[in-house]
C-alpha cells in the first residue's frame, strides 16, 4: 500500500504543490503507458491513455493557475522526485499489457481520489477546497472509464 500524506501538517501552498506534482506524474505515467501499447499496436489502449494524459495535464493545470493566485511567483518547495508513490505504480514499472495497463489505471485513480479526500478535510479555503473537490469527483469518472476499457477487452475475448 503506499505511503500516506499528513495534509494536516502541510500548509495551503503544499498541498496545491503535492497535487499538481501528483497531477504531472500521473500525466507523464499514462503518456508512458501509451507509448508502451504503440510498441505493441494496441492502439485504442493508446489512444485511451493519451486521452487519460491530456486529463491529467488538464487537472494540474487548473491547480498550477490556483495556486499562482494565491501565491504568485513564490518557488516551490515541495521536491516531486521525494513524494511516495500516491496516485499509481512505481515510476519504472511498466505494464505488460493492455490488461495489466487498465489495472494500474483503476487503483490509480482509487488512490487520487483518497488523496484528494484526505486533502479536503485540512483545506479552509473554499476555492481551492472546491478545485479539489471537483477533481476527486472527476478521479471517479476516470475510474469509471477505465473499468469499461477492461470491460471491452472482456468482451473482445469473449467473443
Amino acid at each position: 500500500m503506499a505511503e500516506r500524506i499528513d495534509f494536516a501538517e502541510l500548509t495551503l501552498r503544499e498541498t496545491l504543490e503535492i497535487a499538481i506534482a501528483l497531477e504531472d506524474k500521473a500525466r507523464a505515467r499514462y503518456e508512458s503507458f501509451a507509448d508502451a501499447m504503440t510498441g505493441r499496436s494496441e492502439s485504442a489502449a493508446a489512444a485511451f491513455f493519451r486521452e487519460m494524459a491530456r486529463q491529467e495535464e488538464s487537472h494540474a493545470e487548473a491547480l498550477r493557475d490556483r495556486r499562482a493566485a494565491l501565491f504568485g511567483d513564490v518557488p516551490r518547495t515541495v521536491n516531486a522526485a521525494r513524494l511516495p508513490v500516491i496516485e499509481g505504480p512505481a515510476d519504472d514499472e511498466t505494464p505488460a499489457d493492455a490488461r495489466q495497463a487498465f489495472h494500474f489505471a483503476k487503483r490509480s485513480e482509487a488512490r487520487a481520489y483518497e488523496l484528494y479526500t484526505a486533502a479536503l478535510s485540512h483545506v479552509a479555503d473554499d476555492a481551492v477546497h472546491e478545485l479539489l473537490a471537483e477533481l476527486r469527483n472527476e478521479e471517479i469518472g476516470h475510474k469509471l472509464m477505465v473499468q469499461e476499457q477492461l470491460d471491452r477487452l472482456n468482451a473482445e475475448e469473449a467473443d
